[in-house]
């Protein structure tokens, strides 16, 4: 099919989301805004602006009042999540959270129940040095494979040893959406809840496991010390090591 003929006054973008590609048509005044409104007005996306990051030839930081004719591409990606897919993720993490907290608070001695075996210390230990809950992001259609790679990080044989070693016990190991926040991951009160961005910018696919593991022994390193001083990246140093 020969593409569609248009007048010089009319602009053409193609705007990838979720790798679903948009065509869209403006007239040469239009504004970023203006795209901005074109795509939450798609119902294939249903993006509000405040929730749409367009990355523009690795770029985002563009005012809504830029002229679309000074945009060094047509190429545009959209990043971002609804209001509904960010209280899901929002609301999974407080539970998550909780449930970290109540594993934390369980009394160490034996409980009352004469039918569960007697367990070895050995065995206790590997059972509460590692994560205790899990969570990805739900409104991706691949959000099992992001909890199977979760599991994986943390049934790493080396994560395993380095969590059992210092006797570490996390709350919660969640995905970290890439359009929430620019960073790779953080920790939030030393152990309560380790966050990771496992995808890619594009959402395309999953970072390499090498650098997401990287990242994961950065902020197991925040177990001990909250500032990036020398004796944090010396003990990173060590757990790249280990």
């Amino acid at each position: 099919m020969d593409a569609p003929f248009l007048p010089d006054s009319v602009l053409s973008f193609i705007v990838t989301y979720k790798g679903t590609a948009h065509p869209l048509f403006f007239p040469s005044t239009a504004t970023l805004a203006d795209l901005r409104e074109a795509l939450a007005s798609k119902s294939d996306i249903n993006l509000p602006p405040p929730y749409q990051k367009l990355v523009i030839k690795g770029k985002s930081h563009y005012e809504d009042s830029t002229p679309l004719t000074t945009l060094p591409t047509s190429k545009i990606m959209l990043v971002g999540s609804t209001p509904t897919d960010i209280n899901i993720v929002q609301k999974q993490t407080s539970i998550a959270q909780a449930r970290a907290a109540r594993f934390s608070q369980k009394p160490s001695s034996s409980s009352s129940r004469p039918s569960q075996p007697m367990k070895t210390l050995s065995s206790l230990s590997t059972e509460s040095y590692t994560f205790q809950t899990f969570t990805s992001l739900p409104q991706f259609p691949d959000h099992q494979k992001a909890l199977a790679l979760l599991h994986k990080l943390a049934s790493d044989t080396g994560i395993k040893t380095i969590m059992q070693n210092h006797k570490w016990s996390v709350g919660a190991l969640i995905e970290l959406h890439p359009a929430e926040r620019t960073i790779l991951g953080y920790n939030q009160n030393k152990g309560q809840t380790i966050a990771l961005r496992i995808r890619t910018d594009d959402l395309d696919g999953f970072r390499h496991y090498d650098s997401i593991r990287k990242v994961l022994l950065h902020e197991l390193s925040h177990m001990v010390f909250s500032e990036h001083d020398e004796k944090f990246h010396a003990l990173n140093r060590q757990l790249n090591r280990e």
